[in-house]
């Protein structure tokens, strides 16, 4: 499998999944994206990620399908590996980007909020895990 690849075993799926998320995730935000997580214990390391746009302000689906493609692709580059949790329990994290802003962004500004968001994430994770505290 691809170090950049995006595979459907990797996607954010299912009523419960986003309901769970939305009741017990974490909310992190970067200008005009929002991020939701939410992390639970398992077997093995694995990210499920997802995308969405409000229609309420996008009302044209050629315009929210925009966004999410830009969304995806960003995350797609800068997916969190398992060395940046290496030292804690094997989890599960899940991973919602919402957009938010009211125009249609372009790539570098999309890439910009996802990367500041995965870098807060991953702070906030492993200083919840006590292990960055003395490097703040």
């Amino acid at each position: 499998m691809s170090l950049f690849g995006f595979p459907k075993s990797e996607h954010l799926c299912g009523r419960t999944c986003f309901q769970q998320l939305f009741k017990e995730g974490t909310v992190y935000y970067a200008s005009s994206v929002k991020l939701v997580c939410h992390r639970q214990p398992a077997s093995a390391f694995r990210v499920l990620a997802g995308v969405s746009v409000p229609k309420k302000l996008f009302r044209h689906a050629v315009d929210r399908n925009r966004i999410k493609r830009l969304m995806r692709e960003a995350y797609r580059l800068r997916k969190p590996s398992p060395d940046a949790f290496a030292e804690g329990e094997p989890c599960e994290l899940r991973l919602l980007f919402v957009y938010t802003g009211r125009a249609i962004p372009s790539y570098d500004s999309v890439q910009k909020s996802v990367n500041l968001l995965l870098a807060k994430m991953e702070k906030g994770f492993l200083t919840v895990n006590g292990k960055k505290n003395a490097a703040d």
